[in-house]
């Protein structure tokens, strides 16, 4: 978990690797300036240097929130600035109530013994990132953060051991390597909360376990009043051997279509020239392997276990529309109602033109009673009048 976050943060720094400099660059300028500014002020200007240093606190409390929020685009595959450095604004009264009691909360562990000031604060480290990323109060994101860190105290101090040390590489050469370093501390460390905290289906959970089943299992439950199954919903799309439809399809109905799949293979589909294919990265034939390792795990009716794999798939492309749809459908299957149809969603923003996400949109929404299931349904017969036949339609 350590190294894969690690791993993600210095691959995401190279793709970003100029914005993120010149983002670190004016992180630590809006800080420095003011200081040097203060220099030339004497001695005696008292109140000009309390108001400085006022400045640089709420500057610095600002773009802490901001480098958050960076990371969190980048881990969401979206586009930054260095604009997202001043734009979290409304995280700032959760993040000051937080700031304080995990300070005083820190701060009396270690008053009694230092030890348990440590582990106090290692079960609170990732309380800013649900401030942000969940828009929570400062109190729930202690809370959720130390729910979070249950069973990982030994990853986030190796975290917080490792990104200690590779920053302190980074005061090397006058400190310029911290224009790397703190960049991909930022986005490895969104990665880990991601994973160990974040929301959504972390890959690293074991489905094998009761409890982790139950988690998922409860959040349909509470929508659909404890029923397994709604009533009178039309069929979800999962082809007719239970597969997601898009990993069975012959190749030639997929001619026209640029995110055809070769049938069990998951192998993009080679131009009907006669022409030698280009030769895959090795992060192309990874996905390839996981999605393979999915699509038996679902064909075996181990629904949790294809959506850990097709979860894998989605950390390593985000931008593949079939990898949301996939697991969207498995977690159908787990009765991971609200899942479901935030994959579905990401599918359908990924490629407009995708039926059989939209329909199975409209089915998921149908079963918890959503009013807008039908524009999805109806949005879907547009694109694929054949899928008619789904709702007993000819």
């Amino acid at each position: 978990m350590v190294m894969q976050s690690l791993t993600f943060g210095w691959e995401k720094f190279k793709e970003n690797a100029v914005q993120s400099a010149l983002i670190t660059l004016v992180f630590f300028g809006v800080i420095m300036v003011p200081s040097v500014l203060g220099s030339f002020a004497g001695e005696d200007a008292i109140f000009l240097f309390l108001i400085i240093n006022l400045v640089i606190a709420i500057a610095s409390l600002i773009m802490q929130l901001g480098l958050i929020n960076i990371g969190l685009k980048a881990y969401n595959g979206e586009e930054f600035s260095i604009g997202d450095l001043f734009n979290s604004f409304q995280y700032i009264g959760a993040f000051i109530v937080a700031s304080i009691v995990f300070n005083v909360a820190v701060g009396i562990a270690w008053f009694l013994l230092i030890l348990p000031g440590i582990y106090v604060a290692i079960r609170l480290a990732l309380w800013p990132f649900f401030v942000v990323d969940q828009n929570m109060s400062g109190m729930d994101a202690l809370k959720s953060a130390w729910d979070a860190s249950t069973g990982n105290i030994i990853n986030i101090l190796l975290m917080m051991m490792l990104l200690g040390f590779v920053n302190m590489l980074g005061m090397l050469l006058m400190g310029l390597g911290l224009l790397v370093t703190i960049p991909v501390s930022v986005f490895a460390m969104t990665a880990f909360y991601k994973e160990i905290g974040g929301g959504g289906t972390s890959f690293s959970e074991d489905f094998t376990d009761p409890d982790v089943i139950a988690k998922y299992k409860a959040q349909s439950y509470k929508y659909t009043g404890g029923s397994a199954q709604g009533s009178g919903n039309p069929s979800v799309y999962d082809g007719d051997s239970m597969v997601p439809d898009y990993l069975r399809e012959e190749p030639e109905s997929q001619s026209n279509d640029q995110y055809g799949y070769a049938p069990g293979t998951f192998s993009q589909q080679q131009p009907r020239q006669e022409q030698s294919a280009p030769r895959k990265t090795t992060i192309e034939s990874t996905i390839e392997t996981i999605v393979k390792s999915g699509n038996n795990k679902y064909k075996m009716g181990n629904y949790f276990g294809a959506i850990q794999d097709f979860t894998k798939a989605i950390d390593l492309d985000k931008n593949d529309p079939k990898h949301y749809y996939s697991r969207g459908t498995a977690r159908i299957k787990t009765q991971d109602y609200l899942g479901a149809i935030d994959d579905f969603t990401k599918s359908t923003k990924l490629k407009p033109t995708f039926a059989r996400a939209w329909f199975n949109l409209g089915v998921v929404k149908s079963k918890i009673g959503d009013p807008n299931a039908k524009e999805d349904i109806r949005e879907a017969l547009r694109l694929d009048p054949a899928l008619k036949k789904l709702l007993g339609k000819k």
